[in-house]
């Protein structure tokens, strides 16, 4: 997968939340439904984003931008113990395919590497192919488990 060389991916800040607004915005309901796993409003959608952005502590986002300053990836992670995080990615639709999901997932795994995080977990459903190839293309141990309509990925990190 070749990365657009003018995609940033850095720490999301409170500043971003109109930027995230229009994120939300330019996502496809399609998009929605895959992130959220399930049927949520644009509203939900946007204020879930936006307290995503705010994450402190055993929580945190990533943005990527584009050469334009435009938001067009955010992912998401929340560490559910010391050793132990969980994931939710979203890509602006006229950028899949093109090298963010990838962007940000190497963004996230090297914060969680520095937070000693030695498994990362991520559901899905089993029709979101894009999240699941993702997943798989770091060369990381990888178990997948389907349950209950979702797929939950574990990656194992570190030793």
């Amino acid at each position: 997968m070749v990365i657009d060389p003018a995609i940033r991916v850095r720490p999301a800040t409170a500043a971003d939340a109109e930027r995230v607004d229009a994120l939300v915005d330019s996502l496809s309901p399609a998009s929605i439904v895959r992130r959220f796993m399930g049927g949520v409003s644009r509203d939900t959608a946007t204020q879930e984003l936006r307290r995503e952005i705010r994450g402190s502590g055993p929580e945190f986002a990533l943005i990527a931008e584009n050469a334009l300053g435009e938001i067009v990836g955010e992912a998401y992670a929340v560490l559910s113990s010391p050793a132990d995080a969980e994931t939710a990615f979203v890509v602006r639709d006229r950028e899949q395919h093109h090298g963010v999901g990838t962007a940000l997932l190497r963004g996230i795994i090297a914060e969680l590497r520095a937070r000693k995080v030695r498994t990362l977990h991520a559901d899905t459903t089993p029709g979101n192919v894009a999240m699941l190839a993702l997943l798989h293309e770091g060369g990381f141990a990888m178990r997948e488990r389907y349950l209950n309509g979702t797929v939950h990925v574990t990656l194992q990190l570190g030793p």
